[in-house]
């Protein structure tokens, strides 16, 4: 026996807007893409089909997940999966990266990158939180970490717009190093001061 908010709740699901591969601006492509979103407007609440990073270079807002509503700013980052729902509320002049991937495609390249690409083991960038703040699934970088993020992510972009196979071998690598680099990162309170290479 389905129940009203079960059936609510799936009715809700077909009717979400999910955005495809197809729905990117032409250059950008499976299995990896960089897209940039300036002045991000408010967005009602939607999907993908693929995984995203999304990374805050400007501004403020809200992000949604599901029913958990969590204050966005510079030096965040975090992951969202396939058909995961989530809506930005209350931008404010935000400038995101978004890091857009197929994660079939990344654990085909070695079985420590399959587990990684679960869900779950991915976003443990995010889940440990300060004593005292909302558990969620958000990265907050340090001003020099984040430099050093955003640099990764400039070379792997420099590396996507060129057509060789040296470019995408390369782009896979920075992405990469990038995942690596935010995994490093997933408990940055337990150490105070200290940094994780990357």
């Amino acid at each position: 026996m389905r129940t009203a908010s079960g059936q609510s709740r799936r009715d809700q699901n077909s009717r979400l807007r999910v955005l495809h591969w197809a729905d990117l601006p032409k250059k950008h492509a499976r299995p990896l893409a960089v897209v940039r979103a300036t002045n991000h407007p408010a967005y009602p609440c939607h999907r993908h089909e693929f995984w995203e990073i999304v990374i805050v270079y400007r501004g403020s807002g809200l992000m949604s997940f599901g029913r958990r509503t969590l204050p966005i700013r510079v030096g965040d980052v975090f992951v969202l999966s396939r058909g995961q729902r989530h809506a930005y509320l209350e931008t404010r002049s935000l400038d995101v990266i978004n890091i857009v991937f197929d994660p079939a495609h990344v654990g085909s390249v070695h079985p420590d990158l399959a587990d990684w690409m679960r869900h779950e083991s991915l976003v443990s960038v995010g889940p440990s939180w300060k004593p005292g703040e909302t558990e969620g699934e958000c990265l907050h970088l340090g001003s020099s970490d984040f430099a050093l993020l955003l640099d990764k992510v400039r070379r792997m972009e420099t590396e996507l717009e060129g057509q060789m196979t040296e470019n995408r071998i390369a782009s896979l690598a920075y992405f990469l190093l990038i995942i690596t680099f935010l995994r490093r990162h997933r408990r940055p309170w337990e150490s105070s001061g200290s940094t994780a290479a990357g």
